[in-house]
This record gives structure tokens, sequence and C-alpha cells, in this order.
């Protein structure tokens, strides 16, 4: 709907839309957030304006006052009739729930009126030091990922877990994950330990939190045993070219192998690194582990998790834009070669 209006204005922004929330449904809304669980946000009730556009003029003014008012300039007004069935739990709270409390409590209407008012203020100085927070434990990286450092804020802080919560709670992260990376992180073989929510990934690495969108590439995983006939992971391509047409670089971002690799219909994967990942680099004897490839180039842990390994036989002979493998290197019966390039989207660390 905000969308159309944003359209219809021609303006690129939606236009505000005056709703007739009151002050009863503010209450009843703090209510369902209470019982469901909630903080100085919840408790706050409804907002007079958000950032969507929509504006709230009555929320100070009960329904008494409205229906009086409509009265006095003899205005009719609708009531809307499914409010009054007590089918779901918000009826329930204004027809018995609410009703209940304020014939016992004559002036509780207006004391939960003035909870609301005190939490709104609550939540503002509560942001106000969670920006001075933002400043003290966080910072944006150059891969625009954000590093909370977990040290400097455990011990900065007398409710660390709920810091971590409110910092985080934008991108998904619910409290009992926020504990559970804390209590993580003080164990010293947390490093590695992914939290997902719906729109991030949290990840531990060493003493930080590191926060990303989702790449939407884990455990990505196409094999081929015809590797020129099949649509290869976006990025990728395959060609068999003229042995003189080999022009080495030392960007890794392309492999070339003997023909013998077509002629053998080898197995082909493209994957994504895991860890105990060896490669045997060309020009060295021996293999090495990945990791400490990755250690050695000082890539990052999520960066670790978007690179993508190729393997012919399940020996990994590439990690494209890093290091290429001694295996099907090129012989001197080779008329044809096979080429694999990535491009840079791929292959830049």
């Amino acid at each position: 709907w905000f969308s159309q209006l944003s359209h219809e204005s021609g303006t690129g922004h939606p236009i505000p839309v005056a709703v007739a929330h009151h002050l009863d449904d503010n209450v009843e809304t703090m209510f369902l957030n209470l019982l469901r669980g909630t903080g100085p946000s919840g408790l706050r009730g409804m907002l007079p304006k958000t950032g969507r556009g929509i504006i709230r003029p009555f929320l100070e003014i009960s329904r008494k006052d409205i229906v009086d008012y409509l009265r006095q300039i003899e205005t009719p007004y609708v009531t809307d009739s499914s409010n009054l069935k007590n089918d779901v739990l918000r009826n329930r709270l204004r027809n018995i729930i609410l009703p209940a409390i304020y014939s016992q409590f004559t002036d509780g209407h207006r004391g939960i009126a003035t909870t609301i008012e005190n939490m709104a203020s609550v939540e503002a100085l509560l942001n106000d030091h969670l920006d001075v927070c933002r400043e003290k434990f966080c910072h944006i990286a150059n891969d625009n990922t954000l590093h909370i450092n977990l040290k400097d804020l455990v011990s900065g802080s007398s409710s660390p877990k709920s810091l971590l919560y409110e910092l985080l709670k934008e991108k998904g992260i619910n409290y009992t994950q926020a504990c559970n990376a804390i209590e993580s992180w003080k164990n010293s073989g947390a490093t590695g330990r992914c939290f997902n929510t719906p729109s991030h990934e949290i990840l531990i690495n060493r003493d930080e939190l590191v926060v990303a969108p989702h790449t939407g590439n884990d455990n990505t995983s196409i094999s081929t045993n015809n590797l020129l006939g099949c649509k290869l992971p976006d990025g990728f391509s395959a060609r068999l070219i003229k042995k003189s047409e080999v022009k080495f670089s030392r960007d890794a971002t392309k492999i070339f192998l003997s023909e013998r690799v077509i002629n053998e219909k080898a197995e082909f994967t493209f994957r994504h690194w895991q860890h105990g990942d060896r490669i045997h680099p060309f020009g060295m004897k021996g293999s090495k582990l990945l990791s400490d490839i990755f250690s050695d180039a000082r890539i990052s842990l999520r960066q670790k998790r978007a690179i993508w390994v190729v393997t012919v036989n399940d020996k990994i002979i590439w990690i494209p834009g890093i290091r290429t493998s001694a295996h099907y290197t090129i012989g001197e019966n080779d008329k044809q070669v096979l080429e694999i390039s990535a491009t840079d989207l791929i292959c830049k660390i």
C-alpha cells in the first residue's frame, strides 16, 4: 500500500498517512508486549510518528474523549463489531482484563499512560547511550562488515549481554543468541562459531564479533564430469585453448590444466572452503592447509566462508585468486589446454 502511495506521489517517498490509533489502543499494545516479554521499546507502545510515513495524531487521547467529542458535535461514528468478540487476546484485554483493572484502580488508565510516556523517555535515553557504545565498541571494516570488540564490551559494561542484544537487535539477533555469543566467546575454542538471524550472520573471530548480511552461498557445491558442456557457478568460465595461447599470471584468476583432465573425464567440483582442506601448491613440496594459507594472506574469517575452491577427483587444484596446485600441470605432449577463469567478483578478497 505504501509502495503504491509512494509511486503515486511521484517523489519516491511515502505520503504521510494518519491512522486513528488512540491511547486505549496503545495501552493494549503495551500490555500485549508485556505479556510476550519485552523491553523499553515494547513498554512505550506505538510511536506517534514512524519512518514509514505513519502518523498517529490521537495517540495521547482516550477513546472515551474521542467519542464524547463526536457526540458533542453530533457526528455519527461506527464501531467495528469484531472488536466485541473475545476470540483474540487483544479483544480479551480490551473487553475483560482492562475493565477489571480499572474497576479496582480508578486512576489506572492515567498511571498506565504515564508509564508509557516514561518508557518512551527511557528508550530515548537508552538510544543515546547506545550511540556512545557504538562509538566505543564497534567499527565498520573496509568490506562493510560490522566488528564488535567483545573483550572491551564485556569488561566495559555492567550488563554486556543486554548491551550486545541492543546493539544487534536491528540485525535480527534475539536475546538468547546474544547471551550465547557472550558465553561462547568466553570459551577459548569458540572462534568460528556462527549465529544466524533471518538477515545476517554473526561470527565469533577471536575477540570480535563480525556481523554481515547473508551471502547466500554457504554449502554450495556443483559437480560435473563434462566441464565444457555444463553451466558453471556465476563468475566462472572454461574453454579449451591451444598450448601456445597460454599466458600465465600471478593473480591466480586463471588456471591452466593438461588436456588429460578432459580425456580422463575427471570429476570437477566447485564448492566453498571447509575446515581441514589441503592443497599441494604449485612449486612447493608436500601439501598445505588452506587455513594456513588464509592466515598468511590475512584473510578474515568472514572472507574465508565466501572463498571458492575447485577440486578434481576430490583433490583441490585451485583456490581462485589465491593459489593453484601442482596437479594436472601442462605437459610436453599436450596440444590443448583447459583454461578455467574466475572474474574479479569471485577472486577479489
